[in-house]
């Protein structure tokens, strides 16, 4: 139940890269096919509860052998007339119900989206974009390090010790928000997925062995999630 220009105004926002791009108009399509089979579902339910209620008040005349007997004419006549109202009452419900929940889970999924894209506007916050070019600086030189010179270059040197913490602050604010399903997996997967693999592999001995054992395992189990292809590509 999104509004069009709402997802172009998402496109528009998307993280830099045709896979990303591709991301929104799937989630875009697979809105639509929802709300399809939504309305599909209502329908089905109007008209069941259309055949059911037919049924009674079939029921109701055969019971009553209805002939040419004007009395019994007139009690279903009278029957179906207090029954009008009650069945229009009851589809009434049926809609409303329906609507709600179609509305909820529109809303569900627009709020996932924008979950979604503040992360990654995050990326561009200056804190962590100083902490970008300090951790890819060190690249080069992590690889040739042993666990205890890489411990020492991070933690003897604040500006390093910083930057690690603010990119694995990052990786773990995204880890907790998949966990709590507050934004598309695919998506952040596809716009972070290759970066996060290749900062926690290079800085995954100072992680095992400095970080806390939640926020350890946190990254550690973000890592393994993530470790494929994102499905868009």
């Amino acid at each position: 139940m999104f509004d069009f220009q709402v997802i172009s105004g998402l496109r528009r926002r998307a993280f830099r890269g045709s896979s990303f791009y591709w991301g929104v108009v799937t989630i875009n399509k697979l809105t639509l096919k929802t709300e399809d089979c939504d309305v599909k579902i209502t329908w089905k339910v109007l008209i069941i509860a259309t055949v059911v209620w037919l049924c009674f008040i079939g029921l109701y005349a055969w019971l009553l052998h209805i002939t040419d007997d004007s009395t019994n004419i007139g009690k279903v006549v009278e029957f179906v007339g207090m029954w009008i109202p009650v069945y229009g009452i009851a589809v009434s419900a049926i809609i409303v119900t329906c609507s709600s929940k179609e509305t909820a889970k529109a809303r569900y999924e627009f709020d996932k989206i924008e979950n979604t894209f503040k992360l990654i506007e995050l990326w561009d916050r200056p804190s962590l974009k100083e902490a970008r070019d300090m951790t890819r600086a060190m690249k080069a030189k992590v690889n040739k390090m042993s666990k205890d010179d890489l411990k020492a270059e991070i933690n003897n040197n604040e500006d390093k010790y910083r930057s690690v913490i603010t990119m694995c602050n990052f990786f773990e604010e995204i880890y907790y928000s998949l966990l709590h399903k507050r934004v598309h997996t695919d998506l952040l997967k596809d716009a972070f997925g290759f970066t996060y693999i290749d900062i926690f592999d290079r800085f995954k001995d100072w992680i095992t062995e400095t970080l806390d054992e939640n926020t350890k395992n946190h990254l550690l189990d973000l890592r393994t999630k993530w470790d494929a292809t994102p499905k868009s590509l």
